[in-house]
């Protein structure tokens, strides 16, 4: 049975997110008879099972239908979250195989027909073999697109993850590049790890990085090497990227607000580590504008218009001015309040990189 109100829901929440020009990829992380994750019981197995099968389709075919209208442009349809062959489906740390190619092409095949049924031209997306890290040459034919990861090498992308790590304590110290458990590794083996990937965009099939980051514990100035690389790779063979995750352990929002959280008390002693956060190319005006948000507080800083409009030096300088006419009531006053000092030492440490790197 399917739940309408839900569905309601999800379908609202895509409508506002494409009112904003974000393109929405829908994907089920967990689907009749598969999920990367457990902690659940799982009856059936996708990949044996044709009662999983038929449940997934029926799935699939209820989501095309509900955006039978929506221009591929703007919405797509990821079957599967990372998918690999696990006998036991409830077990998290099971044994993982590749999924053998027919069987997934079977999978592939019936779950896109499903989706078709209501609009031919809908844009839809399979997860590669091995949880996202192979190709899958027996679906090239298929109209299907093809989406990698970017969590490679998983030392530094999972470093301490506990579902990863049965004991976070004994994962190795990340290092980019360099050696990790006797394995080197370098911007060279990501373009091994995704030649076969480029390989597949020069034969004119879809590619994207669906997921790529890292988890909260990995330091920051070797996620910072290792990231740059990342997407150096991927956006010189013109595949594009989405972060994971927007809000969480993984996520942009989480970390930047810790960031500035920091910043604010310890300006003194940010610029070493602020200073190649603001100065990275991919990251850049994402932390800037961020930092500066935090502190704003404002309801509008999500609007289109405030974005588009949005000056870092000038709403460092707004900043500065305020603090300062807040020290100086403080003092004539008499109070004795280090708060707006502390904080006009952020605001000058973010107009200083706002000016030096414009």
């Amino acid at each position: 049975n399917i739940n309408e109100k839900v569905v309601d829901e999800i379908q609202e929440l895509v409508f506002q997110a494409q009112e904003f020009g974000l393109h929405v990829s829908i994907n089920l992380h967990r689907a009749p008879g598969y999920c990367v994750n457990a902690g659940f019981n799982e009856p059936y197995n996708l990949w044996k099972d044709q009662e999983a099968l038929d449940a997934f389709c029926f799935h699939w075919e209820m989501w095309g239908n509900r955006f039978k209208s929506v221009s591929s442009k703007k919405i797509s349809f990821d079957l599967v979250n990372e998918p690999s062959w696990r006998e036991d489906m409830n077990d998290q740390f099971a044994p993982r195989t590749t999924i053998p190619g027919a069987v997934y092409r079977k999978v592939a095949l019936a779950a896109s027909t499903a989706i078709r049924k209501s609009n031919p031209n809908h844009l839809v997306v399979a997860d590669g073999n091995d949880v996202g890290a192979s190709v899958i040459p027996e679906i090239t034919d298929l109209n299907i697109a093809q989406s990698c990861r970017g969590y490679f090498p998983h030392y530094i992308s999972h470093y301490r993850a506990p579902w990863v790590f049965k004991n976070p304590d004994d994962a190795p110290k990340p290092v980019w590049p360099g050696t990790i458990e006797g394995q080197s590794f370098s911007r060279k083996n990501l373009e091994e790890l995704y030649r076969p990937w480029i390989e597949l965009v020069k034969q004119g099939v879809g590619v994207h990085c669906g997921e790529c980051g890292c988890w909260k514990e990995t330091p920051h100035d070797v996620f910072l090497a290792w990231f740059g690389d990342v997407l150096d790779v991927l956006t010189e063979n013109q595949i594009g990227y989405a972060l994971w995750n927007f809000r969480g352990d993984f996520g942009m929002l989480d970390s930047l607000q810790k960031i500035s959280d920091y910043a604010k008390l310890t300006a003194d002693q940010s610029m070493g580590f602020m200073a190649p956060l603001l100065q990275s190319k991919y990251f850049r005006n994402l932390f800037s504008q961020a930092l500066h948000l935090y502190w704003l507080s404002e309801e509008k800083v999500l609007e289109e218009s405030f974005l588009k409009a949005f000056d870092g030096r000038v709403a460092a300088e707004r900043l500065i001015e305020r603090l300062k006419s807040q020290l100086s009531e403080n003092r004539s006053a008499s109070k004795s309040n280090d708060q707006p000092t502390r904080l006009l030492r952020y605001a000058r440490l973010l107009f200083k990189l706002e000016k030096d790197l414009n």
